[in-house]
């Protein structure tokens, strides 16, 4: 695919697809226009150089490249998702690794489906989180949907996040607080609601909601 006239701002998208299949010097040419002239990414570069510079990097990554991909679309990332990454870099300083944004969250439900729990929900915001069925074509995913059940979007077990198509940034970005902090998110929810954020239910022992959350919820799910 050519890249577009000198002297005009070349398409994120266009780009992407350009650097698929080239060799190291002309990908790496190739990602440095990308990430310094392709307005999305050269914002970022100026508002929060870690973050930029860890989307940068070459190496397989789905969930860099599902974030360089939201990007290139909508123009900019969710607070969820820079936290993510933030969350990210901060974890490879302490141990080297690459992190997973979302492995917490799913440590949550694996806990609960240990403790006997068929159908683990978690509610935040206008959206509520739960693993897809076993018998799914994405078992092991967990569905992002809203109160109605209309589907929003799926994390993988990876880690990337899939947004549902024309869903605004509004409606994801709850998830993302979730995966960072699922005691505090669903305390969260309780204090807003008056209801668990787990089980759904309305808290009326006084201890429970003083925790904002139930003892039972808080057990099966590990919080």
């Amino acid at each position: 695919m050519p890249l577009p006239p000198c002297g005009s701002a070349p398409d994120a998208g266009a780009l992407m697809m350009a650097t698929a299949g080239r060799n190291p010097e002309e990908t790496i040419m190739n990602i440095d226009e990308l990430f310094n002239d392709v307005p999305a990414f050269a914002n970022l570069r100026d508002t929060n150089r870690p973050v930029w510079e860890w989307l940068k990097i070459q190496e397989k990554d789905k969930f860099r490249f599902s974030l360089r991909s939201n990007l290139a679309q909508y123009g900019s990332l969710t607070d969820g998702q820079i936290n993510a990454v933030v969350r990210i870099i901060e974890g490879s300083k302490a141990d080297g690794s690459v992190g997973n944004a979302f492995a917490n969250l799913f440590n949550v439900f694996e806990t609960a489906k240990s403790n006997g729990l068929k159908r683990p929900m978690i509610r935040t915001g206008a959206i509520k989180v739960y693993p897809a069925g076993e018998s799914s074509r994405n078992a092991g995913c967990l569905y992002v949907k809203d109160r109605n059940g209309e589907y929003l979007g799926k994390v993988t077990p990876a880690g990337d996040f899939y947004r549902g198509k024309g869903i605004p940034d509004e409606m994801i970005d709850p998830v993302f607080h979730l995966a960072e902090d699922p005691l505090a998110t669903a305390v969260k929810y309780a204090r807003d609601t008056g209801h668990c954020a787990c089980c759904g239910r309305e808290l009326t022992d006084e201890k429970s909601v003083a925790d904002g959350i139930g003892p039972d919820c808080k057990k099966n799910f590990g919080l």
